[in-house]
Parts: structure tokens; C-alpha cells; sequence
């Protein structure tokens, strides 16, 4: 096996008439003569990119390393540090394969294409001093930066609790303030009526149970609704009483007959989420087609 390419052979120096000379040593020449061969490949003085064939592969390594010009291709055409004359400097194209430095701009200086459309510069922005938003501008959290006239702006500090932002009187920027007399929160009183019609039982487990409705999630602070009241009445029989309940807790209950009930019950506050159910207990004289109605009170 040929030494070359991986170390270089040495030959022992045979002596006419005294040393003996195998055929292996004959042998070692050819292969590492075939080795050499297989690394220069076929026709290594030729150049097929050139289409031009050099006497020895001497004289086309030295062609590869100083004949750049021969392709199109000078030292003159590549990217020098010696071109950057300052911090920030710039390179860019300048033409079809031409570049050029276009040296760092002033303070504030901002990036853009020329008027001609034909390259960059660098210019300053008109008011370039207050151009841009400082952070500095925030004092707290809730501040809001408005425009003041052309091109001007300020800080409007965050108004007072329960203040609403709105346009000033004089109708020249904006404010907080509080909402005028005759804006103030409205109130809707709407009913949830429950209709139990034929015999009214009490409830056992899932027989004869009375679904019941839920406070809207809107009023989550529980301070928008209120139960103002309750109408109930029974078609026929004798009586029964009807306690009405939040999430399983009884807030109050009452006697219905067949004359319209307007029972008196404390006011009390709701909150999102509630489930308000009612229960029917001591029903007496087989009374028939129960309803009630509650009337809550929601505040927006």
C-alpha cells in the first residue's frame, strides 16, 4: 500500500552487484507512483473554467494565485477596513457593483432615501428636539400624552377616582371630570317570574323541584343589584308559603293565598353568579298554580 498521500516514502539506495532487488521493491515505486497520479487526477494542467491548459500544475497554481485580473476580478474590488473613517460610518452601494462609505450622520440625524430617490442620507428631522416621546414625560401610571395645538404635545396626569375623560367645555382638548347632573347611574327594575302550574308539592329531591336563575356576572361587585320586591298569588286551594334563597341560603319567606301577595322583605344586595331559587313549604288546602314574581333592582 502506497505511503503517499498521507507521509512521504523513503527508498532505500540499492548498490549494483551487491544488493539484491526484488520484485516488492519494484512494486512499492508503481504504487506510490499511481498514488501521486490519483491525486493530480487527469490533465491537472488544464483548466476548464480558463479553457486554458498550463505547461505544469506549477504554473496554474501560480496563474490561480495571481491572475484574479484574468477573470474579471481585482484586488482593487474588495472591502477594506482603511475605508471606515469613523464610528458609525456607513458602507453602501454607490452604482452597478460600486459601493462607497457615507460617513456617520450628526446628533439626532435620522436615516433616509435622498429627494432624487438615488441613494441614502442622513437629515434632520423639523423640531427634532421634541420629535420623540421621552419616557421622562410619565409622572404616574394612568397618564395619558394628548396633543396640545399643531405638532405639540403634553402630559394629561390621570383624573380623580370615578372621573370620566371627555372634551372640555370650551371644546379645545380634553379632560377628566365628573359625569354632570341627569347622567348620573341609571336603574332598571325587571321581574323573574316563576309559574308553577297544577298542584304545588314540596319538593323531594328532583320532584317537584323549582329551577331558579342567575344574578348577571356584570354586577360582580355585588353593589348594581338589589331585590325591591316581590308579587306572588295562587290560583286556587288555601295557602302556602314560598321562601326565597341565594346560593342555598334562605333570605326571607312568606305566606301566598289567593289574593296578590306584596310581602315586605329587607333589601338586600346581589352579586354576579348568585343563584336565586325559591322553596315551597306548608302547602295547605291543596293550592294550585303558584306564581311569584321578584322584581330586582340593576344599577349601570
Amino acid at each position: 500500500m502506497a505511503t503517499f498521500p498521507a507521509g512521504i516514502k523513503i527508498f532505500t539506495t540499492r548498490v549494483d552487484l551487491l544488493d539484491i532487488v526484488l520484485a516488492g521493491h519494484v512494486n512499492e515505486i508503481y504504487e506510490e507512483i499511481v498514488a501521486v497520479q490519483q491525486v493530480l487526477g487527469v490533465n491537472p494542467g488544464a483548466s476548464a473554467a480558463r479553457a486554458t491548459t498550463y505547461g505544469t500544475v506549477d504554473a496554474r497554481l501560480e496563474a490561480l494565485e495571481s491572475g484574479y485580473a484574468q477573470t474579471g476580478h481585482t484586488h482593487a474590488s474588495a472591502l477594506s477596513n482603511t475605508v471606515f473613517d469613523s464610528a458609525g460610518d456607513l458602507i453602501v452601494g454607490t452604482g452597478n457593483d460600486a459601493f462607497g462609505r457615507l460617513a456617520r450622520g450628526s446628533a439626532q440625524q435620522v436615516l433616509r432615501v435622498n429627494a432624487a430617490g438615488t441613494g441614502l442620507e442622513y437629515f434632520t428631522l423639523a423640531g427634532a428636539s421634541t420629535a420623540f416621546v421621552p419616557n421622562t414625560i410619565f409622572d404616574d401610571t394612568g397618564d395619558l400624552v394628548v396633543g396640545t395645538g399643531n405638532d405639540v404635545y403634553a402630559r394629561l396626569p390621570r383624573g380623580s377616582a370615578a372621573q370620566y375623560l371627555r372634551v372640555n367645555a370650551a371644546g379645545t382638548g380634553l379632560e377628566y371630570g365628573a359625569l354632570p347632573s341627569g347622567n348620573s347611574l341609571k336603574t332598571v327594575r325587571i321581574p323573574h317570574t316563576w309559574h308553577i302550574p297544577g298542584e304545588v308539592k314540596v319538593a323531594s329531591g328532583d320532584i317537584d323541584y323549582i329551577m331558579g336563575f342567575v344574578v348577571p356576572d356584570q354586577f360582580g361587585a355585588g353593589s348594581g343589584t338589589t331585590l325591591a320586591g316581590v308579587r306572588a298569588k295562587l290560583n286556587s286551594g288555601t295557602s302556602v308559603v314560598v321562601g326565597i334563597y341565594r346560593n342555598g341560603n334562605l333570605i326571607y319567606n312568606f305566606t301566598v293565598t289567593t289574593a296578590m301577595t306584596n310581602p315586605a322583605g329587607a333589601a338586600t344586595v346581589f352579586f354576579g353568579g348568585d343563584l336565586i331559587t325559591i322553596i315551597v313549604s306548608n302547602p295547605i288546602g291543596s293550592p294550585r298554580n303558584l306564581m311569584v314574581s321578584a322584581q330586582f333592582d340593576y344599577t349601570s
